[in-house]
């Protein structure tokens, strides 16, 4: 569903590239999530699909076509959820819609059916302010969702968020997974939550990134907390973080 085959990567100005010669590939409907220390490179990969970037060498593609010839193929989650203060969660859920020129009236009803589904019905006309840290996460997913792209960058979008709150979110958030069946690219540093949430984990630790380490979790879905207790997946905590470890004392 998505390759980087071979993508070269420098910012202007930079000596050092950030990406040297770097290809792997996501399945379609899979849930990926791309683990690294802070700084290494990862938020990069998702300026690069946004067309944020321009690579100088190599090419990103999206079902066999080059990203440079397509629109409206990936939808992007910031860290911060940059809901509009003064329009309602009903009214900033349903923005993709707008810019993209639905019409009024399909947008209305698309925007109903996809809080229903979310399970933010009830806050439809509620303003950000009135809401708590992790409802505004949803509210952001929930407009990413809007915007209509198989492919979703999720970029450390529950960071910010308390323990219990993030722990909370994970949980939904893989449920609406199952409900979309869309698939998703998530960054984060958090060992745990990557393991957690993930079918693959792809582990940057080098720079320039010439590849990226993948990593099956050994976990079916629906996944519950105590499976993070189980031996092989203590392991492979241990094992992930000693190799973040080695990189950030290198």
């Amino acid at each position: 569903m998505l390759a980087f085959n071979h993508v070269d990567f420098t910012y202007p100005g930079d000596t050092e590239k950030i990406l040297d010669g770097l290809s792997f590939q996501v399945q379609d409907g899979e849930f990926i999530s791309i683990l690294g220390a802070s700084g290494g490179g990862k938020s990069t990969l998702f300026r690069l699909l946004n067309g944020l970037e321009t690579i100088q060498g190599g090419s990103i593609e999206i079902d066999g076509k080059n990203i440079r010839e397509l629109k409206h193929y990936c939808s992007y989650m910031p860290q911060k959820d940059l809901l509009f203060p003064w329009r309602t969660v009903e009214q900033n859920v349903m923005l993709p819609m707008e810019v993209a020129g639905v019409d009024k009236a399909k947008r209305k009803k698309d925007c109903g059916h996809m809080l229903r589904r979310v399970e933010l019905e009830e806050y439809a006309k509620k303003y950000p302010r009135d809401l708590s840290g992790g409802m505004r996460q949803r509210v952001s997913f929930a407009r990413t969702l809007c915007a209509g792209s198989n492919l979703l960058l999720l970029d450390e979008p529950f960071s910010a968020l308390d323990s219990i709150t993030r722990i909370n979110l994970q949980e939904w958030l893989l449920r609406q997974w199952g409900k979309f069946n869309r698939t998703v690219l998530f960054i984060t540093h958090d060992v745990e939550e990557a393991i957690f949430l993930s079918q693959k984990i792809y582990v940057i630790t080098e720079k320039p990134i010439r590849s990226v380490e993948q990593i099956e979790v050994p976990l079916p879905y629906p996944r519950t907390r105590d499976m993070l207790l189980q031996p092989e997946i203590m392991r492979l905590k241990e094992e992930l973080i000693h190799s973040l470890r080695q990189k950030v004392e290198a």
